[in-house]
């Protein structure tokens, strides 16, 4: 069991990604494959149509801590910083779970087009229904499961038998059974802002930095939520 930051590829950056929406690869799911005879080859399947890639949507995660001016620790900058970069893990992974309110992104779990098994009656059926269908869709997945806290504890030690990777993001559902393969996040550094509001002494920080979450839709595959 692992974190989502430190299983994934995390990197931060002030690059031009930051403007706007960019496109991604998304190609690897436009090849196919079969298993046949030798000397008489069957026919190759005809791919379906697909997308090269895809628009990928940036999002912002911002704090805000007021504190009084007079009785506020002279190390309350650094705080207000220290602890956006540790609500961070948790906002992006609420975003990968979620999506982020108002962009209109299609990189989230639960976005429609994501494939969608139904959920067995126990945890270790439906983790098995979810990796059989995600093997069937993408044949070459490298695949990383996702668990929820609760669907975590009951398959941990199964998985390590297995020797699958995977990781307990802290912003999903507490029974979240999904694979994708590899993710990719962008983070910008974290920017603060400070002011004093001299109507009634107080100072206001607030911490900002945007947010980027790159993988395959067309490999992922989540189980369908819990009655």
């Amino acid at each position: 069991m692992a974190r989502f930051f430190e299983t994934f590829e995390v990197v931060e950056s002030e690059g031009t990604w930051t403007r706007g929406g960019y496109p991604i690869d998304t190609s690897g799911h436009g090849f196919t494959s079969i298993v046949t005879d030798i000397c008489v080859p069957a026919a190759r399947p005809t791919p379906p149509d697909y997308e090269l890639g895809e628009d990928l949507t940036p999002f912002a995660i911002i704090g805000n801590q007021i504190v009084p001016v007079r009785c506020a620790p002279e190390e309350i900058r650094s705080k207000v910083v220290d602890t956006m970069a540790g609500v961070t893990e948790y906002r992006v992974t609420q975003a990968m779970w979620n999506g982020a309110p108002g962009t209109g992104g299609t990189l989230y779990m639960k976005h429609p087009d994501i494939t969608q098994v139904p959920r067995a009656a126990d945890l270790a059926s439906t983790l098995a229904d979810v990796l059989v269908k995600a093997y069937e869709q993408t044949p070459h997945i490298q695949p990383v499961v996702h668990l929820g806290w609760q669907a975590a504890m009951t398959l941990q030690f199964g998985l390590q038998n297995l020797k699958l990777p995977f990781v307990v993001p802290p912003g999903y559902p507490k029974d979240a059974v999904a694979v994708t393969g590899p993710v990719k996040v962008f983070l910008s550094p974290i920017v603060t802002a400070e002011s004093v509001r001299r109507t009634d002494n107080r100072r206001e920080f607030e911490v900002t930095r945007f947010g980027a979450i790159e993988f395959d839709r067309f490999q992922a595959v989540r189980a369908a939520d819990s009655a």
